[in-house]
């Protein structure tokens, strides 16, 4: 079953995963996680559940269609050790996922990876929903994600250094509203619940341009790890 949302509103929530992020001694599959659920009509509620328990749904093959959120807290009480970068065009014509991933490496993820000078992910998580749009001047939306995870226990992001790093890189489709407030970032496997063509959010291969197949340990690696404090933060 999908994990539960009860709060109505986003600060009680938050104020819960906060409470609960600082008492977590673990950073593995039972540390909380901040979710929205969202109705059709656009609505969100609210929950907190365990890292494990996400990526076990998320990660089952009969899994229902839903349409499931991370919300990143990005107040002064939160850092993170991914950076996340919400990447989008509009066109007139398809593009293939080899041709999408080549904007997206090139003019986007390589760019910011400038700025951050000689610190290398160990990992570029990246995610797909792109597809037909209800538009007069478009007939595509091309929409990915980029997670670039770090585990060299390095220094950990506040979500306004990320905007500055993008900003400074000039990354040509990158979105810098993400950063400015609570950011609910879609999870792999949803779609948005007023979408009328339900373009899932699917994980693509790095290498390869290609959809590959949800499991719980590919999904782990989509989540933006957050931590309590911010350490000495990065750029």
């Amino acid at each position: 079953t999908a994990p539960s949302t009860p709060y109505g509103r986003l600060r009680k929530a938050q104020d819960k995963y906060l409470q609960l992020l600082a008492q977590s001694d673990t950073a593995g599959s039972g540390s909380p996680i901040l979710i929205a659920s969202e109705s059709v009509d656009a609505s969100r509620s609210y929950g907190v559940t365990t890292v494990g328990a996400l990526c076990d749904y998320l990660g089952h093959p009969l899994r229902p269609r839903s349409s499931l959120y991370q919300v990143i807290v990005t107040n002064a009480e939160a850092s993170h050790k991914d950076f996340w970068i919400d990447i989008e065009w509009y066109a007139p014509r398809g593009l293939t996922l080899v041709q999408q991933l080549r904007r997206v490496r090139s003019d986007n993820v390589d760019r910011v990876l400038q700025v951050l000078g000689d610190r290398q992910p160990s990992h570029i998580a990246l995610s797909c929903a792109s597809g037909p749009v209800n538009d007069r001047q478009h007939k595509h939306k091309y929409s990915w994600h980029a997670i670039l995870k770090f585990d060299d226990g390095g220094p950990t992001y506040a979500a306004s250094e990320m905007k500055n790093a993008v900003l400074e890189s000039c990354a040509r489709d990158s979105d810098l509203a993400v950063y400015t407030r609570s950011q609910c970032l879609r999870l792999v496997g949803c779609t948005k619940a007023s979408d009328p063509y339900r373009r899932e959010l699917a994980i693509i291969g790095a290498d390869t341009g290609a959809a590959v197949l949800h499991t719980p340990n590919r999904v782990l690696q989509h989540l933006v790890r957050t931590v309590a404090s911010p350490a000495t933060h990065g750029g």
